[in-house]
């Protein structure tokens, strides 16, 4: 990874020698009109992709889980549209490349190799706020959890601040 900071560094000089060859191709109008169509293109292609990408997400959370793909896939699309929307040929190129699913999947694989991914859910029915004199230790030393906050039954309506 330490290759990160230069292609970082060379990035805006890479993007400017793309311009200068695709200027020489096809001349100054068309490329100044070829960066404003992609533009374009990727501000479309968000918002297209985007709301149905949104769309199947909320499904699989209704259903009972989110796929972590999904996600990845979601990121890796609002990356190449982003990257779409920047001047440039070789931005565009990378951005027009991740709108293509295999690709993307390619992407989630390498990244994959080298993630650990814990996911952690937990489920509160909402905040117990208690003052000093609410709660109290527990009473019996030779209890193993002796020492543990005893919690409270709550209000009889069930919600906080009642009783």
């Amino acid at each position: 990874m330490p290759y990160i900071p230069l292609l970082i560094l060379a990035w805006p000089f890479i993007e400017i020698a793309g311009f200068v060859e695709v200027g020489r191709q096809i001349g100054v109008f068309a490329t100044i009109a070829l960066t404003l169509a992609t533009s374009a293109l990727g501000a479309a292609l968000l918002r297209h992709q985007g709301t149905a990408l949104l769309a199947d997400m909320q499904r699989s959370l209704r259903q009972g889980g989110l796929r972590g793909s999904q996600l990845g896939h979601g990121a890796l699309m609002s990356l190449g549209a982003f990257l779409l929307v920047l001047p440039g040929f070789v931005s565009d190129v990378i951005g027009l490349i991740l709108f293509l699913p295999p690709a993307r999947s390619l992407v989630i694989a390498l990244l994959a190799r080298n993630l650990n991914v814990v996911v952690v859910s937990e489920r509160r029915a909402g905040t117990v706020d208690l003052d000093p004199a609410d709660w109290h230790h527990g009473e019996d030393s030779s209890s193993p959890n002796a020492g543990d906050v005893r919690r409270l039954p709550p209000p009889s309506d069930g919600k906080p601040g009642n009783d």
